[in-house]
């Protein structure tokens, strides 16, 4: 999914925070739970060199 959010950081001016989120949900006793979560910022698309260099770390 995507969770779509913006706000002022580190008195940095209003931008931009939306992530791209996978959550692993199980249920349990009729309940579901969250049992694993991960977001990163790639909402946007990224070309093949920003990719590369995102590999390389």
């Amino acid at each position: 999914m995507i969770e779509r959010q913006h706000g002022e950081v580190g008195g940095l001016p209003d931008q931009d925070w939306s992530l791209r989120v996978t959550q692993v949900y199980r249920r349990v006793e009729g309940e579901w739970l969250v049992v694993h979560r991960h977001a990163d910022p790639l909402v946007h698309p990224v070309d093949l060199d920003r990719a590369a260099a995102l590999a390389r770390g």
